[in-house]
């Protein structure tokens, strides 16, 4: 069984990773702040045309 303080334990009982949970989070951070990102530059660029 592998190292207790990098495991979490889910409702149902189960084990899961805490490292590649904190990944998943970490990435999906990144798409929503990339899409964040995007629009502004597509704002910033309409407005700026205007």
């Amino acid at each position: 069984m592998p190292k207790k303080n990098n495991m979490l334990i889910t409702d149902d009982g189960t084990y899961v990773n805490k490292k590649d949970t904190h990944s998943m989070m970490f990435v999906a951070l990144c798409r929503v702040l990339t899409f964040a990102l995007i629009v502004l530059g597509l704002i910033a660029f309409i407005t700026g045309n205007m």
